[in-house]
């Protein structure tokens, strides 16, 4: 490989090249594969700044610019530490929360601790213990994928959300063959409590359209996936990734179709170079489920 086809494939954030084998010089989009504009960052600041305004888009990255150490910084192990940070300060915040709420307390306060523990948990510590271990400045996002998004962001979140419906109707479908209610998923948003209240209501839309995309696709596509498809490569980047998002939701019932879920929002993102293709894909999702259920169960 030639320096400047070297460079080319260098020039982006944490994800693989699909035209050669996966490796930790190919673990980049070439330019014709970002987004336009802010999508050529980290190597391109049309602004100004480190490297200056006219630098080639396919130049390579010297030794030591700040912009190679970020994305180099987006390893498996720094994925491994952002995980234990993350375990580790989100039983912190429960084990307060508890504290505040006592060991028996009733259905509205149990749901309303939950879905506002939730905010913190998202904002603060599923976006900021990547951004901090990335380095805690403006290249960082660049790096996690966020990048302008276009038209075919759009195009992309479409078809993301397409994937996840056809895996839950395939899922839903081979469940009911089989015949094990217990393998039936259960919606983190349905529970009665949250329709006996407006406020909850309320609650439960913002955290679950306008915030849980966003933090938990930074944290579990741009960093975790993108973390460890560097070294693991796409396939099982996605499946770990896809495993760990599917875990969080607590229920036996939703390990599978939520990885497989979890693992189309990865290719989603892997395919678009743009973490809000996933974004939009997962904020669809959930603003679908929130509107039926919300028909379904109705207010008060």
């Amino acid at each position: 490989m030639s320096d400047d086809q070297e460079g080319v494939d260098r020039a982006g954030g944490g994800l693989p090249s699909r035209r050669e084998p996966q490796s930790a010089e190919t673990w980049y989009p070439s330019p014709s594969e970002q987004a336009p504009g802010f999508g050529q960052l980290p190597y391109i600041d049309r602004a100004g700044g480190a490297g200056g305004p006219e630098r080639a888009f396919h130049e390579r990255p010297t030794p030591g610019d700040p912009r190679d150490e970020t994305t180099e910084k987006l390893r498996p192990r720094t994925v491994a530490l952002g995980i234990g940070l993350a375990l580790v300060a989100i039983l912190i915040l429960q084990f307060f929360i508890i504290l505040a709420i006592g060991t028996d307390p009733s259905d509205y306060e149990r749901v309303l601790a939950g879905l506002i523990s939730t905010i913190p948990i998202d904002l603060l510590i599923l976006i900021g213990v990547p951004y901090l271990l990335l380095g805690g400045n403006r290249r960082v996002w660049p790096a996690l994928g966020l990048h302008r998004p276009t038209w075919r962001t759009l195009a992309w979140a479409s078809a993301g959300l397409l994937l996840a419906y056809a895996v839950l109707g395939v899922y839903s479908a081979l469940v009911d063959l089989v015949g094990i209610d217990a393998l039936e998923p259960v919606s983190a948003i349905d529970d009665q409590v949250i329709y006996d209240s407006v406020a909850l209501v309320v609650l439960v839309a913002i955290v679950a359209i306008a915030i849980a995309p966003i933090s938990e696709e930074i944290f579990y596509r741009s960093f975790i996936f993108g973390g460890l498809g560097r070294n693991w490569g796409f396939v099982l980047a996605g499946l770990a990734s896809g495993l760990l998002f599917a875990a969080t939701h607590f229920d036996v019932g939703s390990i599978i179709p939520f990885t497989a879920i979890g693992f189309a929002f990865a290719w989603v993102y892997y395919r678009s170079r743009n973490i809000f293709a996933s974004v939009g894909a997962h904020l669809f999702f959930n603003a679908i489920a929130v509107a039926f259920t919300l028909a379904d169960r109705g207010v008060g």
